[in-house]
């Protein structure tokens, strides 16, 4: 019951098996339409507490809204291990002024957010990135350039138990090696401060300048190791202003783009929407990879990469239009006023029809269709 929607099938009925062919005749002569869900077993003492398999699809609050779960304890099972899981994702990023970490830290503060960032790692000392990340009280590694990045970066995503990898913009992924991107094909995410490949090197704020464009932000991509082209996940974008130097053009495009399309871009591609909307629209594929030279072992680990999606109730929410984990309404709500009472079970607002200060007006919303709808309106 709970990869279901509002957490309740309608009714369940439990009856002795040797019952179940005259229930079901019962209850259909009485025009209902019955279906066998399941059964119930025992547990040992010793066996492995039952897994839910999506659960974060499932299980939310919209605290934004103001609108919480009715009892206390759904809120602590999100956090339970028994009943839901998030993905571990590992940062990996170098010395630039500004980074998008902390866009990722905020993402992960909503319940519904499929990911957690366990690990930052950084090539220099002190740097902003691990600056952030120490303040967090995120585990930070630091390794400098050279040939045991890479060894040094497989043992740290092991120790914590990393199953996800995003490189920031100020790290080149040629760094990493094909064989480091092979093995993490489908789980490694690049971010690049650019639209563009042709300006996409080791400083494309100052080439997004020297070209004279009007438009530049951020791209963030699946690399494929050896592919002509990689399929991108997510783009912003932003104005480049007159006065910009590479510096000041470089942090705009963190801030207003990076902090928003990396949480989006994790979101997209952990819980799988990324790939059927891929597929749906008949874009780039395994086959294109391929067709653009990258090698067969890549391209296998791109084609189970992504076989990844939500299962059971949550995958068939999302096969018809629905948001199973109500990502687009967090995104859409997200910097909205949280009322007089952040924390209440309901928003409460102001009552500016009548201006009397003593009164207030109470807002819920508990119905199919009615939050989206909310995210629409404000």
């Amino acid at each position: 019951m709970v990869a279901t929607f509002n957490c309740g099938i309608g009714m369940t009925l439990v009856v002795a098996a040797d019952d179940v062919p005259s229930v079901l005749k019962s209850l259909r002569e009485h025009h209902e339409e019955p279906v066998v869900i399941g059964q119930l077993s025992p547990r040992s003492e010793g066996d492995d507490h039952l897994f839910v398999e999506g659960a974060e699809s499932c299980w939310l609050t919209l605290q934004e809204l103001g609108v919480s779960m009715p009892f206390a304890h759904v809120l602590s099972s999100l956090q339970d291990k028994n009943i839901v899981t998030r993905t571990r994702i590992c940062v990996v990023g170098g010395n630039a002024g500004s980074t998008p970490l902390r866009g990722l830290l905020d993402a992960q503060e909503v319940a519904a957010f499929p990911a957690e960032v366990v690990s930052v790692v950084a090539v220099e000392e002190g740097c902003k990135l691990m600056k952030q990340a120490t303040a967090a009280g995120v585990h930070v590694g630091c390794f400098h350039e050279g040939p045991n990045f890479v060894a040094s970066l497989e043992a740290e995503l092991e120790k914590t138990q990393a199953e996800f990898v995003v490189v920031l913009d100020d790290i080149d992924v040629a760094m990493l090696g094909d064989n480091f991107c092979t093995r993490w094909e489908g789980k490694l995410l690049v971010v690049r401060a650019s639209l563009t490949r042709q300006l996409i090197g080791s400083e494309p704020a100052r080439a997004a300048l020297q070209q004279g464009v009007c438009i530049t932000g951020c791209t963030v991509y699946q690399h494929v190791p050896g592919a002509a082209r990689s399929p991108i996940v997510t783009q912003k974008s932003t104005q480049v202003a007159a006065d910009d130097t590479p510096s000041s053009l470089h942090s705009r495009i963190v801030h207003e783009c990076e902090s928003e399309a990396v949480p989006e871009a994790v979101r997209l591609v952990v819980t799988g929407k990324w790939q059927r909307r891929r597929q749906s629209a008949g874009t780039i594929s395994v086959a294109d990879a391929k067709a653009a030279g990258a090698p067969p072992a890549a391209a296998s680990a791109a084609a189970a990469s992504m076989s990844h999606c939500m299962k059971g109730d949550a995958a068939r929410y999302d096969q018809r239009g629905v948001s199973a984990d109500k990502g687009d309404v967090h995104a859409a709500i997200k910097n909205m006023d949280k009322g007089l009472f952040p924390n209440a079970f309901c928003k409460v607002v102001p009552d500016t029809m009548s201006g009397d200060e003593s009164q207030a007006i109470v807002m819920h919303a508990d119905g199919a269709g009615t939050k989206s709808s909310l995210a629409y309106m404000y």
